[in-house]
């Protein structure tokens, strides 16, 4: 009995940690550059994707908690988000993008 307590607690601590860093995610993203990739209902549980593109290096931007929609973003478009913040400018206009 005492050896399943130790387990489900060191279980229960590492679940924990692993949804605050997921959750924590798409705050703490930082892109800066042009939208080469961005994509609305994909396969996976139906996130938005989008792929950013700057000096040669794509960062990926997929998670349940991106809330841009189709008009506020398309490919092309200039894109900066720092991280920590829920605010992302999309061609110099400033938007909420992260929940």
């Amino acid at each position: 009995m005492v050896k399943f307590l130790i387990a489900f607690i060191c279980m229960s601590i590492l679940a924990g940690s692993m949804m605050y860093n997921d959750h924590n995610e798409a705050l703490n993203f930082y892109a800066n550059g042009t939208v080469m990739e961005a994509k609305w209902n994909t396969s996976n549980h139906n996130m938005s994707l989008f792929d950013i593109r700057s000096k040669g290096v794509t960062k990926r931007l997929h998670h349940h908690q991106v809330i841009l929609s189709p008009e506020q973003i398309k490919i092309g478009d200039i894109f900066f988000k720092e991280s920590g913040n829920k605010n992302c400018r999309i061609n110099d206009v400033e938007v909420q993008c992260v929940q």
